[in-house]
């Protein structure tokens, strides 16, 4: 039995670590400096190789928001009606934003403390989203790193002291020299110098600075030395005082660790290792190299070792996926008949789906299996809402199934065999019969029977990832994939609907084109091109009738 495998990718303004662990082990690191497809194809290359694992993001970007704020002492109930209002109201709708719980005033009103999170979704965040919600694996969400870094400092904190973080309750009698802060520094490759500040056990503060130029061991050192002391100034604000105590924990490479001097951080103690050091002090022994330079792979551990997380952050689309993700785990328990259910409320209400080869390889069996699903919904047809569009249509397929007539399915399955190793993503997908009148027999008016006839149109919306090719190269990969769509659909008509790139409607029978010395297809990540496809050959139709245009777009 194969070992179940869970992909952590970690984000920063300097990139992206992807991270591939098989029982906490790790199997396979990879680094990309962006999203682009010619950096993340190695990425691409390792989902492939195992679609069932699930994929987490940890954001450790600049762009984050960390403030603590005070809500009415309502019930526990209205207080999460209260967040929602507040974090429509004071935040940007596109941004990524959660709250967390701190704990209430333990006097007075007994106001409710929160944390508000937001990470920007910055269009370099989103380009990392976009690259995940395309793959088959299951994209779980973004999880940021200061707020998974709460766990990382408490695990820590306890194997270097032997004490285990318990949240201090009213009647508890608080134990003497126990510093209430404690301060993480990780140098990480993807962000920088992440700074964490927790207070009796929760998250109160955060903050990242970039790499400085001249990264010389002592002078780094020396600047993470003055980061905490500025840090520290500013917690003074939030009610530090040297009575309470801080623990700083610091990782970063031997080299740099070597030339830190805890003498010289003025806190209760102080405690430097190195990644690999830090990830064998907590008895991780497989995640990290003795070479490591960067806490990027120790903290993405920690947090793959992590059976529940306290916040989980989701863009418009991966929420619409996770819903998709969930009702088809619903389905593998529900049956046959939940299948056609769930797929006729996702087509009914429109969710979209990104679609590739990989999340329609299952059509071809469940078409198989139709007939008698669909005889068992003629015998549930009297419990199904009394809804007539949902139960016209499903009626409508099942006569369309019956009669061998081509369905959405099919040309879909067609399409997916354009796909493999060509970087494309099927935007928008419509299908439909078109119903004509022909007479039997040629050209006369001697009164013949009419007989009714279809013709299938597909309709393909397909961005390409190509456009670094110039325009001369894209125009010429165009052909190769008009061929492949030819290839796939026999029987059927390939027409590009719109003109190739730099080719205008005048121009469109020329065979030669003055290229310009820019080529501005170059500027643009990618192009969406659009096409046409008809049955040649008329069918008989199922009932008489025209089959209405069925529309999907991902």
């Amino acid at each position: 039995m194969a070992k179940a495998g869970k992909f952590v990718l970690t984000v920063g303004d300097e990139g992206g670590i992807l991270t591939y662990f098989q029982d906490m082990k790790v199997m396979q690191r990879l680094y990309a400096p962006t999203a682009n497809y010619t950096d993340t194809r190695a990425f691409l290359e390792a989902f492939e190789a195992d679609k069932k694992a699930p994929i987490y993001m940890l954001v450790d970007m600049m762009d984050q928001s960390y403030v603590q704020q005070s809500l009415p002492p309502v019930s526990s109930l209205s207080v999460n009606k209260l967040i929602k209002r507040k974090m429509e109201r004071d935040f940007a709708a596109e941004d990524l934003k959660g709250a967390l719980l701190i704990g209430r005033e333990k006097s007075g009103r007994r106001d409710w403390k929160y944390l508000f999170v937001t990470v920007s979704n910055s269009p370099q965040l989103e380009s990392w989203i976009d690259m995940l919600v395309e793959l088959p694996n299951h994209f779980v969400g973004v999880f940021p790193l200061p707020v998974e870094a709460e766990n990382f400092i408490h695990r820590l904190r306890e194997a270097v002291t032997g004490r285990k973080f318990k949240p201090v309750k009213k009647k508890d009698v608080v134990e003497e020299n126990i510093p209430k802060w404690q301060l993480l520094v990780a140098h990480n490759k993807v962000g920088g110098f992440r700074q964490v500040v927790l207070k009796e056990g929760k998250l109160v503060f955060a903050r990242l600075a970039q790499p400085i130029g001249d990264m010389q061991p002592d002078v780094v050192a020396g600047s993470i030395e003055q980061e905490i002391s500025v840090t520290v100034e500013y917690l003074k604000r939030l009610g530090y005082n040297d009575e309470q105590g801080m623990e700083a924990y610091i990782i970063t490479s031997d080299a740099i660790k070597d030339s830190i001097s805890p003498a010289n951080i003025h806190l209760s103690n102080v405690s430097v290792f190195s990644p690999h050091q830090a990830a064998i002090k907590l008895g991780f022994e497989n995640v990290t190299q003795p070479n490591d330079q960067f806490a990027d792979g120790v903290m993405s551990a920690v947090f793959a070792a992590q059976k529940k997380h306290p916040l989980r952050m989701e863009t418009k689309q991966s929420e619409r996926l996770n819903k998709v993700y969930s009702a088809l785990m619903a389905v593998k328990v529900g049956g046959a008949i939940a299948t056609l259910a769930a797929l006729g409320a996702l087509g009914y209400y429109g969710v979209s789906i990104p679609l590739t080869s990989s999340k329609i390889s299952d059509e071809e069996s469940r078409l198989r299996n139709s007939r008698l699903q669909l005889e068992e919904l003629q015998e549930k047809e009297k419990e199904l809402p009394a809804d007539l569009e949902t139960i016209t249509d499903l009626v409508s397929m099942h006569h369309l199934l019956n009669k061998k007539l081509a369905s959405p399915l099919d040309a879909l399955q067609n399409y997916a065999r354009t796909t493999n190793g060509a970087k494309v993503l099927l935007s928008k997908f419509t299908w439909s019969v078109d119903s004509k009148l022909t007479e039997k027999g040629s050209n006369n008016n001697s009164g013949g029977d009419e007989q009714q006839g279809n013709k299938v149109v597909v309709g393909l919306d397909i961005e390409f990832f190509e456009t670094q090719r110039g325009t001369d190269g894209f125009n010429a990969f165009l052909d190769t994939y008009t061929e492949l769509l030819k290839a796939a659909f026999p029987g059927f008509t390939v027409a590009l609907v719109n003109h190739k790139p730099g080719v205008s409607e005048e121009q469109s029978r020329n065979i030669t084109l003055a290229v310009e010395d820019r080529d501005p297809l170059k500027d643009q990540a990618s192009i969406v091109m659009s096409y046409q496809l008809t049955g040649t050959d008329a069918i008989a139709p199922a009932d008489g009738s025209s089959t209405p245009e069925q529309e999907y777009e991902p």
